[in-house]
């Protein structure tokens, strides 16, 4: 795989209404002298929580690092390693549920050969990943996730990669099926070497299929 080949906004909505009541009443014609009913202000709508807040994580050259992802909105957590470095930088990372803006669906993503294909094929989460400084690492990251509840079927979870610096290559299948133990899936790191470029956001999804790759 070549260099640089492996490797969005949360909305939130206010709602605020304001109710003015006034009272008065009479009889034979004069006021009753009631006073106005205080103005009334309804409680704010919770705002709904952003798809995951970004995190840093401090890439080593002699280490692996780590940092946690999630939850998102629709309950995934789990967590990205990376392997040593070639120079030191930090890298921000986030999780989302939502595809990120400029990549191609992920039912388009390639594993050479020939298209992916696989049958029930789900999204379980998103993940970028953003160096400040250009970086370059001798394996792919280690993922793992952990699902907002046991599987209802047998399925088989990939992870795929998106360089938009390299967009003709599309969605990259990296390495072997997640190894799963309940609700934990743990993806295993790939011997891929590449070069993130600082300042380029590179996408990772986490996907399932019906059946293994």
């Amino acid at each position: 795989m070549p260099a640089s080949s492996w490797f969005a906004a949360p909305r939130s909505a206010l709602l605020l209404t304001v109710v003015a009541l006034a009272a008065c009443g009479g009889g034979g014609g004069s006021a009753s002298g009631a006073a106005p009913a205080p103005l009334q202000t309804a409680s704010p709508a919770p705002t709904a929580p952003p798809s995951s807040a970004p995190g840093t994580l401090s890439v080593s050259t002699v280490n692996p690092a780590s940092a946690s992802l999630g939850p998102t909105t629709g309950g995934y957590s789990g967590s990205i390693t990376v392997p040593p470095g070639s120079n030191a930088a930090v890298l921000t990372v986030s999780a989302s549920d939502t595809q990120p803006a400029g990549t191609p669906v992920v039912q388009s993503a390639r594993r050479m050969p020939k298209t992916i294909g696989g049958q029930g094929l789900t999204v379980l989460a998103y993940v970028t990943v953003t160096p400040n400084t250009t970086v370059s690492f001798a394996s792919s990251p280690a993922f793992t996730v952990t699902l907002p509840a046991l599987p209802t079927r047998q399925t088989f979870s990939y992870v795929a990669a998106y360089d938009p610096t390299n967009a003709a290559l599309g969605w990259q299948v990296l390495g072997a099926p997640a190894a799963e133990s309940g609700t934990l899936l743990t993806f295993p790191t790939t011997p891929s070497s590449a070069t993130l470029t600082g300042g380029v956001t590179y996408d990772f999804a986490a996907f399932s299929v019906d059946a293994p790759l």
